[in-house]
């Protein structure tokens, strides 16, 4: 590549063929380390960057954050005749109720200031979202929580304050109110604001 130093192992079976099912490139003048598997030839399945981000499923990143910028792109295969989708998936194994089952952690260099978790709520079948954020010199709480009925409860944990929340609309010309919005879709039921 470029007239650069490449470094390549390979290997794996096959009944009429012994190379070229598996392979990493380490490519000198480019600076990046792929990672190849399957079929004859192998194709690439993940690279790694030589600023460090990587791609998996990809050559090249499709939106270029920087090389500043720690970057993880998850693809999929560009099938003309399917809709693929790329998947983040995280499994984790509670014991009991009100346990994490994954997260997501938001640090400013050591400080840890919110986080998106996934918990267990009544059962191995059920889990709840909770948002929780940090005011400034303080630890993380819980704002914000999406239950497993689909309700969705705000607290901002504070005494001295409301809990607040806030709708606008910037626009200036059109529709430029905010709206709150309640529906019920059973005749014996009633829906409104408390």
């Amino acid at each position: 590549s470029n007239g650069g130093l490449m470094f390549q192992m390979s290997g794996g079976y096959h009944s009429s063929n012994y190379n070229n099912r598996t392979k990493i490139q380490l490519n000198g003048s480019d600076g990046y380390i792929n990672f190849m598997t399957g079929g004859d030839p192998a194709t690439e399945r993940m690279r790694i960057l030589s600023d460090g981000r990587v791609a998996i499923k990809a050559t090249s990143l499709p939106q270029d954050f920087g090389g500043e910028r720690g970057q993880l792109l998850i693809s999929s295969t560009d099938h003309g005749s399917n809709n693929n989708y790329a998947v983040l998936q995280m499994q984790g194994h509670s014991n009991g109720n009100n346990t994490a089952l994954g997260g997501i952690y938001f640090y400013d260099h050591s400080s840890n200031n919110a986080i998106i978790q996934a918990s267990r709520q009544n059962n191995s079948g059920s889990a709840k979202l909770s948002f929780y954020t940090s005011e400034s010199g303080g630890s993380v709480q819980e704002r914000m929580t999406i239950y497993d009925s689909g309700a969705v409860e705000i607290d901002n944990g504070s005494n001295s304050s409301p809990a607040k929340l806030s709708l606008s609309n910037t626009g200036s010309t059109g529709y430029t109110g905010a709206d709150v919005r309640c529906f019920t879709e059973h005749s014996n039921r009633c829906a409104g604001m408390y």
